[in-house]
């Protein structure tokens, strides 16, 4: 079995914690995170990962809450996964960077930088309870460029109360005019437990989302954006490698309170709770996934992406093709003009990727 190509890391310490969101997150509190970081060093060995890695991703929470002391440690405890790592993502969030702390996360092996911005529109911000501003937003990229880290991806959202198509726009524009290379453009979601749906915000209806859908893709196409994967846009050259992995559904291991992993046909996931997992309880759930069961999670990951499934590649894995495993539902999916082949992928056209999880269940 070939090992893990690519590593995860969740950092899950916020210094306030957002309305919407549904990671494992816990306030920040500077003796936890000190264990947190010995704990974490403990997993990395225990899985042996302890050694360099293709693509790092450090997640959170918002690993950025890290004191500059705290975030040197956690560099240093990653120095072999960083050593050869073509990818080395940190999320941040733009309150939190100066120049000396992205010099260190450069100077660490960090050469992606993944910043929560969300909107440019400041009422919606304090709506959604983001602690930022957009001078922020504007001072972080620039210390970002200052210093030499020049990939950076945006995290943004549509569907925001108060939000309308024209503050999108503003949103694209003010994006591409600070010079990134990715955007990840995501609906707001009401997840259950979180803020917002406690205090029953209402969604935006499924016609307003799929105009701002077409608005977004419409603009960023036009600015040389490819629409590579669902949510996610980048300029040539810039696609988020690591988040490739999961797509492809190809093995990674992940390390830290909520982090999930997957190797060989193995899925975990660790512990939520920071109170368990610093008390050594790691995993909480692990599975081994049938056949029929991996070959799923194959369609469902692949045909998020543009290219879909490759069929030498898949064949290779599986020892036959895609449609000996579902042969009558893609003959119709092929028919009805939702999927298409061209001898080396088998992919959806966008009729399909509007309705995938109808396809899905038609696989299910």
């Amino acid at each position: 079995m070939t090992e893990p190509s690519s590593l995860y890391v969740h950092i899950p310490f916020c210094r306030h914690i957002c309305a919407y969101c549904d990671f494992c997150k816990v306030y920040y509190y500077e003796p936890w995170v000190d264990a947190y970081l010995d704990r974490l060093e403990r997993e990395l060995q225990a899985r042996n990962a302890d050694r360099p890695f293709r693509t790092v991703y450090i997640g959170g929470g918002t690993p950025s809450s890290l004191n500059e002391t705290q975030l040197r440690r956690l560099l240093a405890i990653l120095k072999r996964p960083l050593s050869g790592a073509k990818e080395a993502t940190i999320e941040a969030n733009p309150e939190q960077l100066d120049e000396k702390k992205i010099q260190l996360m450069k100077e660490g092996g960090i050469n992606r930088l993944s910043l929560g911005v969300q909107t440019f529109d400041e009422t919606i911000l304090r709506h959604l309870g983001r602690q930022h501003t957009v001078s922020q937003i504007t001072k972080a990229v620039a210390c970002c460029h200052e210093v030499g880290l020049n990939n950076i991806s945006f995290d943004l959202m549509y569907g925001l109360p108060g939000q309308t198509h024209a503050t999108l726009k503003t949103d694209l524009e003010r994006s591409l005019n600070l010079g990134v290379k990715h955007l990840s453009y995501y609906s707001l979601i009401l997840e259950e437990h979180t803020l917002f749906a406690l205090w029953q915000q209402a969604p935006k209806d499924e016609k307003w989302i799929l105009e701002a859908d077409d608005l977004i893709q419409h603009f960023l196409k036009a600015n040389g954006f490819e629409h590579y994967e669902v949510s996610n846009y980048a300029k040539p050259g810039y696609r988020s490698q690591h988040n490739m992995v999961y797509w492809r559904n190809e093995g990674y291991v992940g390390i830290g309170a909520g982090a999930s992993g997957y190797i060989g046909s193995i899925r975990y996931d660790n512990t939520r709770s920071i109170n368990q997992y610093l008390k050594g309880v790691t995993t909480y759930t692990q599975q081994s996934l049938s056949l029929e069961e991996q070959v799923f999670e194959s369609f469902m990951l692949n045909w998020r992406m543009k290219e879909g499934i490759d069929l030498e590649k898949f064949a290779e894995r599986f020892k036959q093709s895609p449609f000996a495993f579902y042969p009558e539902a893609l003959k119709w999916m092929i028919d009805q003009g939702f999927i298409a082949d061209d001898g080396k992928h088998l992919y959806c056209l966008p009729k399909g990727l509007a309705v995938l999880d109808e396809l899905l269940l038609k696989l299910a």
